[in-house]
């Protein structure tokens, strides 16, 4: 096999990963609360006189606004459980597709971590700054009476249980999950082709997967310095670290607005000024370093292919894939 037809191979076994894990988001959603509302309608459904579609579908809608798994902040445990899921399945299926090996991916040893504060202070700043372009971008859209929605994903402050759901899938399932899927499966797959085209193809990958508009800035540059770092040290271990790490000090972050909050009101101001030297730091560090910063040394290009993009991104998988992601995003976007 040819390298072109290799990577339109590689295009279609991940752009059918990332298509796999959207629908198994909306499936097993719809499966687990329609068995939640179910099993707490069972004993009305059983006590009817006459049993009717109708009267079923009412009494499971009638249960599942009563309860506190479907209503309350304690759905977290679903959530985190259908990510897990969804993230974990196509992506095993698809390592096995292309013959990746979990010791390919992790390494057969833990990589030196002697700039891991230096990337910890460039992730947190290009953090700031990919939300400081998203409210620029959501300032113009203003102009014409648009506004695009940011995430609706936020610690809940009525569930303990859902509070742990949460931090688990944000500072666990998240960062092991993604990580395999775009620095593990996705870069991997296309560091013949370039170590700059591979960055580039999996951190875009990663910022659409996320299907809000908010989110796509800052999670592109953060892929692309996850995907440098992984270049770097030959395995995503490090990289999940530090995606832990970003993680982590939102939701921190959160924690301490929901339990503090008065005290939160005085630090809350030391705490912008922390992230706006961040954000300095790492646009001062990129622009000082930049002739440092080589994707293409880190991963020659070996495999013989002009224009990988052209053939990467045109598969129809692919091209499917963003057609589903552009609604998604569409979706977020809203007119006042």
């Amino acid at each position: 096999m040819d390298d072109r037809r290799l990577l339109r191979r590689i295009s279609g076994h991940t752009a059918r990963m990332l298509l796999c894990n959207i629908a198994l988001q909306f499936l097993l959603t719809f499966l687990l609360e329609g068995l939640v509302m179910l099993a707490l309608a069972l004993p009305d459904i059983l006590a009817l006189p006459d049993v009717s579609l109708s009267a079923v579908w009412a009494l499971m809608l009638d249960a599942g606004g009563r309860s506190v798994l479907l209503t309350t902040g304690a759905g977290y445990v679903l959530v985190a459980l259908i990510m897990l899921c969804a993230n974990l399945l196509p992506t095993l299926r698809c390592a096995k597709k292309l013959s990746l090996t979990p010791r390919a991916l992790f390494g057969e040893s833990v990589p030196t971590a002697r700039r891991t504060g230096w990337y910890v202070a460039l992730a947190l700043g290009l953090n700031t700054f990919g939300i400081l372009i998203y409210n620029l971008l959501n300032t113009l859209l203003s102009a014409f009476r648009v506004e695009a929605e940011g995430s609706a994903a936020s610690l809940p402050a009525d569930s303990l249980w859902g509070a742990v759901a949460y931090v688990l899938f944000a500072c666990l399932i998240a960062p092991v999950t993604e990580e395999l899927i775009f620095r593990g499966v996705v870069l991997h797959a296309l560091k013949p082709y370039g170590g700059l085209f591979a960055a580039l193809a999996s951190s875009l990958l990663f910022a659409l997967i996320h299907g809000n508009f908010e989110q796509i800035p800052l999670t592109f540059m953060i892929g692309m310095l996850l995907s440098y770092v992984t270049l770097q040290t030959g395995n995503i271990r490090l990289a999940v670290r530090l995606h832990f790490i970003n993680n982590a000090y939102a939701v921190a972050t959160e924690i301490l607005m929901l339990a503090l909050p008065e005290q939160f009101l005085l630090f809350g101001g030391l705490l912008g000024y922390l992230n706006l030297g961040l954000m300095v730091f790492a646009l001062w560090t990129l622009i000082a370093r930049r002739r440092e910063i080589h994707f293409e040394s880190l991963a020659p290009r070996t495999a013989q292919v002009e224009r990988p993009g052209r053939s990467y991104f045109t598969t129809f998988s692919m091209l499917l894939y963003f057609l589903v992601v552009a609604a998604l995003i569409a979706l977020t976007f809203r007119t006042f």
